[in-house]
């Protein structure tokens, strides 16, 4: 009786869908989690229109001025960096700082959008 041997075609083939399994496995899990940080960037604006609201609800408007809010300036990190654009128009903005990331802005009536905030008039 022969025995059964793998073949180095066979071997090859084998490691060849591997690895194109393991090149789409990876792309899906980076692109979910790019997809993480996107929505952690939009629930961040969220938060910073809140206190923008307690603010204007207690002076009468909205501030550019981080140290005027009840909350901290969330840090710059390898992916977005925050800033309040302008207070009339209230536009908040995350920027990211990698090219493949989205940028967000949101504005008073609390709809995130995409892109940098709009030119002030």
């Amino acid at each position: 009786m022969r025995k059964k041997t793998v073949t180095l075609i066979e071997l090859t083939i084998i490691l060849v869908i591997i690895s194109i399994l393991v090149a789409l496995g990876g792309s899906f899990f980076y692109k979910g989690i790019q997809e993480k940080r996107e929505k952690n960037a939009q629930g961040i604006l969220s938060i910073v229109l809140e206190a923008e609201n307690d603010f204007y609800n207690f002076r009468g408007r909205y501030t550019t001025d981080w140290d005027n809010l009840d909350i901290e300036r969330p840090p710059a990190d390898d992916y977005y960096n925050y800033t309040i654009c302008s207070a009339e128009p209230l536009c908040i903005e995350a920027q990211p700082q990698r090219s493949n990331y989205q940028a967000f802005h949101i504005n008073e009536s609390g709809k995130v959008e995409n892109g940098s905030c709009p030119e002030a008039e």
